[in-house]
Parts: structure tokens; sequence; C-alpha cells
């Protein structure tokens, strides 16, 4: 279910993120479609988590010779993304945008 280094697992993970079964619940989620739910929003949550562990002490910033091999459009582009990831709060506020934008698309589905 989730699982991290050879499958170990996390009982005090299980027990605090079975709210969110609850709450599907209480949206009318049951059987297959309940699991379904669930795993999708503990993989989502598990990526980010993952994503912000790995990035940790790394710039994430592309080298300077490789954005000049970019289109200008292209490299606007990146340069966009650079600004907001590089904030010192990117990545508390990325997983409050990503949990509203899961809610909203759960409550859309039902």
């Amino acid at each position: 279910m989730l699982s991290w280094e050879g499958g170990h697992s996390s009982s005090a993970w299980l027990e605090r993120s079975v709210e969110v079964m609850r709450a599907l619940e209480e949206l009318g989620y049951t059987g297959s479609e309940l699991a379904r739910m669930t795993l999708r929003i503990w993989h989502r949550v598990m990526s980010a988590i993952n994503v912000e562990i790995a990035s940790k002490g790394k710039s994430g910033q592309i080298a300077s010779d490789d954005l000049e091999k970019l289109t200008p459009d292209t490299r606007e582009r990146v340069l966009r993304l650079h600004q907001v990831s590089g904030r010192e709060d990117f990545y508390e506020d990325l997983m409050e945008f990503e949990v509203s934008s899961m809610i909203d698309t759960i409550r859309r589905q039902k």
C-alpha cells in the first residue's frame, strides 16, 4: 500500500490518513471506488513529499549553458517556473494548492 525502502510501512501514517477514507465515505464513495480514490490521494501526497525530499539541498535550476540552448519562448517559460519554485515557501504553497485541487476534483466527481 504505502511502503518505502524495501517494504517498510508506517502504521502512524495509515492511522492518520484513514481520515481521508472517512471524508470520502461522507461524500458517498464506497467499495472499490472508495479504495481507488483513497489510493489516488495517498499516492499524490506521497509523490509530492518524495519530490520535496529529493529536491532538498539542490538548486533545481537549469545550468546557464543549457538555458541558452533553449528557444527564447521556452527559456522565458522556464525562468518563470524557476521564479516560483525558487521561493522559500514553494513546497508548502504547492502542497496547499495540490490538496485544494484534489478536494475540488473529488467534489466535482461526486
